[in-house]
């Protein structure tokens, strides 16, 4: 997703996922929060139709069900990529407005600016998204456009 190959990403997802699942390391929370969120990135970044976005949508509340902090801000963070995808803008914002609150909560730092700067983008408020744009860079973000494009993925510019 970094260097712009969303198919090639969701083809190693795709390819890795049965031998995750078999190895039993999706009982452990944390390996299914990563795991999924990973998935649902790949997928979300490449997709191309209703089976994509209706898979999202299943990894969404799969992350959305886990009782472990930072889960609910990855499952809303990515909510709202899939919303802007199908339109929902109202419905993007509020996500990405949720995401950015869990991720404050959760001191995950980057990835509430990264919502913030969807979030922004949605709303036209090109200051807001170079704030956040310039904080990402000031936490060692060198590429924000590619750093979004594989941690927060939208159908918007970054």
């Amino acid at each position: 997703l970094y260097r712009g190959e969303p198919d090639m990403a969701r083809d190693i997802v795709d390819a890795m996922w049965p031998d995750l699942e078999r190895s039993q390391l999706l009982r452990v929370p944390v390996a299914l929060i990563d795991a999924t969120w990973i998935r649902a990135r790949a997928r979300l970044g490449n997709a191309s139709g209703r089976r994509d976005t209706d898979a999202v949508e299943r990894d969404v509340a799969s992350l959305a069900s886990v009782n472990r902090p930072g889960a609910r801000g990855l499952a809303a963070l990515l909510d709202g990529g899939l919303r802007e995808l199908r339109g929902d803008i109202g419905g993007a914002v509020t996500s990405l407005r949720a995401a950015s609150s869990a991720f404050v909560e959760t001191g995950m730092v980057g990835l509430g600016l990264a919502a913030r700067f969807r979030c922004a983008r949605l709303l036209g408020d090109s200051q807001a998204a170079e704030a956040a744009s310039f904080d990402l860079s000031a936490l060692g973000v060198a590429r924000v456009d590619r750093w979004l494009a594989a941690f927060a993925p939208g159908s918007g510019a970054s």
